[in-house]
């Protein structure tokens, strides 16, 4: 029978700490749980809102802040079509589909206030290619609200630019 070597008790005791494997299954366990990716956003979304509603009103808000810096409305963009239609559906008074519960009071209001970002962004690309000054409140004062109203941080922009 062969002996194998016996390994050195001190050796394993000098070994540095982040050489030990339950050492970085700690630093990994830490990590993912201060990482904001495994928080649930459903947490975010309002009891009044619906989930797809949320969604598509959460996509065009950050569609028109992305057109208000780039001066112009979103050309390829779903969001100005489907904000416009559901500001129209409001306005006329149109009975939704079966399959789709009516708007409630909060998604109704954030659609208008949608739809009036939506406004004074044409009106601010207008403005702009007639080089003419533009007042910038009522755009950033609705953009707001829609933050305020979806429980999303509001865009970091200046309107002094």
């Amino acid at each position: 029978m062969e002996r194998r070597p016996r390994k050195d008790f001190s050796e394993s005791i000098m070994k540095p700490l982040w050489k030990a494997p339950w050492f970085w299954l700690i630093i990994v366990a830490l990590f993912a749980l201060t990482l904001p990716v495994f928080e649930d956003e459903e947490k975010q979304i309002p009891e009044d809102i619906n989930d797809s509603f949320y969604y598509s009103a959460r996509d065009a808000y950050h569609d028109f802040m992305e057109g208000w810096l780039d001066r112009q409305v979103p050309e390829q963009s779903v969001s100005v079509e489907w904000t416009t239609y559901q500001y129209e559906q409001i306005q006329s008074g149109t009975e939704t589909t079966s399959d789709r519960e009516p708007l409630s009071s909060s998604e109704e209001k954030v659609v208008e206030l949608l739809h009036t970002m939506l406004s004074e962004l044409k009106n601010y690309e207008e403005a702009w290619s007639n080089d003419q000054a533009y007042e910038r409140e009522p755009f950033f004062s609705a953009a707001s609200e829609v933050a305020n109203k979806l429980n999303i941080e509001a865009e970091d922009v200046n309107p002094a630019e």
